[in-house]
């Protein structure tokens, strides 16, 4: 797969491509379902998609090959910060559930109170060291 120069995977439906190799020059995925295309390398200098969902969006035709790579970065950026967002609540709540809550009920529990703190130990300055 890594000295892959040429990929031609037209009249699939496919939806999504696997990230590309570095050496991939030529791609060719049109009459598909793709609405998203995986980063372009720097080598791809030849690429074929249209009749693709992607197509209302990115128009190969009238822009050059650097601009729709950056395109597509961009797009691909977006996607990823949205379930990064999306994902944002369930992500929180995992952390406090999972990490978080036992360390603080183990920190402030109050057997474990009990047994570090002496008669004369200022409760203040005992609960700001933690």
């Amino acid at each position: 797969m890594k000295n892959l120069r040429e990929l031609n995977c037209e009249y699939n439906q496919l939806r999504s491509l696997p990230c590309l190799n570095e050496n991939l020059q030529e791609l060719s995925c049109s009459d598909n379902q793709l609405c998203s295309l995986p980063s372009l390398n720097k080598n791809l200098h030849e690429i074929d998609f249209n009749n693709n969902p992607i197509c209302e969006i990115i128009d190969i035709g009238k822009d050059t090959m650097d601009i729709c790579k950056k395109q597509i970065q961009i797009l691909n950026n977006f996607r990823h910060l949205y379930w990064c967002l999306y994902f944002k609540k369930q992500l929180k709540k995992w952390l406090w559930e999972r990490i978080r809550e036992s360390k603080i009920m183990k920190q402030y529990h109050p057997n474990y109170l009990f047994k570090n703190l002496q008669k004369d130990t200022d409760l203040n300055k005992f609960l700001d060291k933690l």
